[in-house]
């Protein structure tokens, strides 16, 4: 898919670590529905 190896590689690390983060509880998530709110009310004010 990728054609540089290195990016892949670093995509990888990156989603391990935030599922990582997840599981161990700190990320911070925000549910879909309050996320779309304050996208249209951004979208909205432009």
């Amino acid at each position: 898919m990728w054609k540089d190896k290195s990016v892949e590689e670093a995509w990888d690390k990156e989603v391990t670590r935030r599922i990582a983060d997840l599981k161990a509880g700190k990320a911070v998530t925000v549910p879909w529905e309050q996320l779309h709110r304050e996208l249209l009310a951004i979208v909205n004010e432009h």
